[in-house]
């Protein structure tokens, strides 16, 4: 049997080392023991870095938002004493093509020459388009209030709570959402009279929500893309750099960072908490008691960690990626460079994350190593596509590469010499992913209906994507709260 080891106590314990793990111990580190649990041998959970013909990436999160010069990540970082330099991306780094057309630029959201078209073919649309935007436009000002990720922890009742009492909104903003609070995208669309093209290319960045239109909550929708409708940037290097640096100021500061050890139990120990860990290599078990504990894992380990709690969480989206290492051209380099490309088969189709197609409808690629500013020296870069994953992931992983391969031949010559798919078995285990919503947080209609925040025991908390605004800056603004909450915030003033 292996032997125990036993460790010192600390004041905070997470579990978990992804960005919101790393987040919660980079603002309690300053001024308190702190030790991380990861099971995977790698800090960044669904941002961890991978290879591929020896070039590194990471094929989680893209982009970010909320890092311009008064942006809510700037000030959590300078609260936390972190610093990621970042690249502002032009304003048209989202295109959007519909079948095998041309890619229109998107900025600031709209889509101005698809909808033009639409219009041309159809000026009764016209009316329509313009009341849907505008709606969407006021409820997403108005839900500011509960569009931060910590904000999203809380139950239906009270996010409209924190809406409706905010006077200096305007009137028909708080109107909107009290009338619509239950509302989905697509019924709303289909009240205002909107054809499938139009609905398709307003919201043309619902892969990133991963539901379908018929449930996706337009409240809920629109306080996610008021976030979208701001400037992109991408930390220098790419978004690996977002969890080396918070994992190197953990490290200065004195915290530990245990990489392949997975927490095994959690129990009630004293005044604290005792944590049982276990070598995911050696097998080794381990023992450590805390004053307080972040989970910040996967809901169904948070489940299986906590049991009497009887946290409840759904089955998660399917997304897979397919990771390609390609030799370009110059003029594919340009076309590459700062963009996100969104491509749908159809406008009239609506994608269901949540089934396994046989047929591509979908798909979102970007060039992490172009955008993040590091293509290796001979010319290679890594392409990323996202797409639906399922039963027939192969499939539909030579359909996605036809679609990439199709588009990139627009600017020029691109060979790829090696290509890698991620599906669901490896964002699970690899990147602690996809796993599950926990308390039902999926961005669905029934979202706002459902009681969301959990009474956890003291000195526990609760904080992962899954329950929150998707994205670095709502997994940042989640270990603020927790930590705060905690007493354990040594972050400098706010």
């Amino acid at each position: 049997m292996p032997l125990t080891k036993p460790e010192q106590r600390v004041d905070l314990a997470v579990v978990g080392a992804g960005i919101t793990g790393l987040g919660a111990a980079a603002f309690a580190s300053r001024g308190h023991a702190v030790t991380v649990f990861e099971a995977a041998p790698r800090v960044g959970g669904a941002a961890a870095v991978e290879h591929i013909s020896g070039l590194p990436f990471c094929p989680g999160p893209q982009f970010i938002w909320g890092f311009g010069p008064d942006g809510e990540g700037t000030r959590i970082f300078r609260r936390m004493g972190v610093h990621v330099p970042m690249r502002r991306m032009p304003a048209n780094f989202d295109a959007l093509s519909l079948g095998d057309g041309v890619y229109h630029d998107v900025v600031g959201g709209s889509c101005e020459a698809a909808l033009e078209r639409v219009v041309r073919r159809d000026p009764a649309q016209a009316g329509p388009i313009a009341r849907f935007t505008r709606a969407l436009d006021l409820v997403g000002e108005a839900c500011v209030a509960i569009s931060a990720g910590a904000r999203f922890m809380d139950t239906g009742v009270s996010m409209l709570h924190h809406i409706l009492t905010r006077r200096h909104l305007p009137l028909q903003a708080r109107s909107l959402v009290l009338r619509n609070h239950r509302e989905t995208v697509a019924g709303f669309a289909g009240r205002l009279g909107l054809c499938a093209e139009a609905v398709r290319i307003v919201v043309y960045h619902q892969g990133i929500f991963a539901e379908r239109l018929d449930e996706l909550s337009l409240v809920l929708f629109a306080a996610a893309r008021h976030h979208l409708k701001q400037a992109h940037y991408v930390p220098e290097g790419g978004t690996r750099r977002v969890a080396t640096a918070l994992a190197d100021h953990i490290t200065a500061n004195g915290g530990t960072i245990r990489l392949g050890q997975e927490v095994t139990s959690v129990a009630r120990s004293g005044t604290g908490w005792e944590i049982r860990s276990r070598g995911t290599h050696d097998g080794e078990e381990s023992v450590a008691t805390a004053n307080r504990v972040v989970f910040a894992c996967a809901p169904p380990i948070a489940a299986r960690l906590l049991p009497s709690m009887e946290l409840r969480h759904e089955p998660g989206f399917v997304v897979s990626a397919l990771c390609l290492a390609a030799e370009v051209d110059e003029g594919v380099r340009q076309g590459l460079a700062d963009r996100n490309f969104t491509w749908y088969r159809t406008p009239a189709e609506d994608v269901d994350f949540h089934a396994a197609p046989e047929r591509l409808e979908y798909l979102n690629f970007t060039s992490p190593t172009l955008n993040g500013g590091e293509p290796a020296p001979d010319g290679r870069c890594v392409i990323v596509a996202f797409y639906p994953g399922g039963a027939e992931a192969a499939s539909l992983a030579a359909q996605a590469e036809a679609v990439v391969q199709a588009h990139l031949a627009r600017f020029g010559d691109a060979r790829v010499g090696d290509r890698r798919i991620i599906g669901r078995r490896q964002w699970e285990q690899d990147f602690g992913s996809y796993a599950g919503a926990a308390y039902g947080r999926r961005l669905t209609s029934m979202s706002l209906r459902q009681r969301a925040a959990v009474r956890t025991p003291p000195g526990i908390r609760i904080a992962h994507s899954s329950v929150g605004i998707p994205g670095i800056i709502g997994c940042l603004e989640m270990a603020e709260r927790v930590t705060d909450e905690l007493g354990v915030n040594e972050g400098a003033g706010r």
